[in-house]
C-alpha cells in the first residue's frame, strides 16, 4: 500500500508538521504550500528526518528562494516551482505537475502566475506526451475539493485544462483552508485543509482513496498569531521578495 502524507498552509506552525511526521507510517511527504517565510532553518531539521520522497510546492506564503536551496541541501527532496517532475515513490515512477504560487491576470512574480504560465505547461504536456499521474497545486481547481470556510467554491477555472488535458490520478491542493476530497471524473482531488491547525490527508495512490484527519491537541491553535501579524504587514513592504533572496543567501550562503 503506497500512502502519501500530503499538508498544505502550516503558516509556521511547523510543530504540527514535525508531530505528524513522527507519528505516521507514509511512503512520501507532499506539501501543498504556504509553508514558511521566516522559520526555513526549522522546516531543514525536521525534513532532514524525513527518510522517503518529499515534494514540495509553494503558496503566496513562502521563502521561494529558500526553497529552491534548501532542495539542493536535502537530497529525497524536489522542490517544484512550475514544470513537470518524476520521482520514484515505492517503487512507482510517478510523474508530478507542481504549479506554485497563485493566479494573477496581471502580476508574474515569484508568488503569481498568469495565462501565459498556463498555457505554456499545457504545451510542454501535450508536445512531450507525457501522462500525468498526480498534479499539486496551492489553488484548487474549480469544484474539486475547492470548498470555502464561509461557504460556496473557491477555486481556479483556468486549473480546469489541466484536468481535461492530464487526467490525472489525483490532484492536491490547498489555500481555501477546507479539509475535503471529491471525484471528478477520473480524478481523486483532495484538498489538505489547514495544516495550521493539524489537518492532513493519507493518500492511497493504489485503492484510489484517502483519509482526510486532523491531529488534535486538546485545542485549536489561533490562527492570527503575532508571527501572521507581523508577516502580513512585511509582504507590505516594496522590497519584500529582495528581502526573501537575503534570508535565502544568509541560511544557505
Amino acid at each position: 500500500m503506497t500512502k502519501i502524507l500530503a499538508m498544505s498552509d502550516l503558516h509556521e506552525n511547523l510543530e504540527f508538521l514535525d508531530i505528524v511526521i513522527r507519528n505516521m507510517d507514509f511512503d512520501a511527504l507532499f506539501t501543498a504550500g504556504d509553508i514558511t517565510e521566516l522559520h526555513v532553518p526549522t522546516l531543514a531539521e525536521i525534513l532532514h528526518e524525513v527518510s522517503v520522497p518529499i515534494v514540495i510546492i509553494t503558496g503566496n506564503h513562502d521563502c521561494v528562494p529558500c526553497m529552491v536551496k534548501l532542495a539542493k541541501k536535502i537530497e529525497n527532496m524536489t522542490y517544484v516551482f512550475r514544470g513537470l517532475v518524476s520521482v520514484e515513490i515505492d517503487g512507482l515512477e510517478l510523474n508530478i505537475l507542481g504549479i506554485s504560487g497563485v493566479y494573477s491576470r496581471k502580476k508574474r512574480d515569484l508568488f503569481h502566475f498568469n495565462d501565459r504560465d498556463i498555457l505554456s505547461l499545457v504545451r510542454k504536456i501535450l508536445n512531450n506526451e507525457v501522462e500525468i499521474d498526480i498534479v499539486m497545486t496551492h489553488t484548487a481547481p474549480y469544484k474539486m475539493a475547492d470548498f470555502l470556510p464561509k461557504g460556496g467554491r473557491g477555486g481556479l477555472r483556468q486549473f480546469l485544462v489541466f484536468r481535461d488535458v492530464c487526467r490525472p490520478k489525483i490532484w492536491i491542493s490547498g489555500h481555501t483552508h477546507v479539509l475535503a476530497s471529491e471525484k471528478v471524473m477520473d480524478t481523486l482531488a483532495v484538498n489538505c485543509g489547514l495544516g495550521y491547525i493539524g489537518d492532513l490527508a493519507l493518500i492511497n495512490l493504489k485503492e484510489h482513496a484517502v483519509i482526510l484527519g486532523r491531529l488534535y491537541r486538546g485545542e485549536i491553535p489561533d490562527v492570527e498569531s503575532p508571527t501572521w501579524d507581523f508577516l502580513y504587514y512585511l509582504r507590505r513592504v516594496k522590497s519584500y521578495t529582495r528581502i526573501l533572496r537575503e534570508e535565502s543567501k544568509l541560511l544557505f550562503p
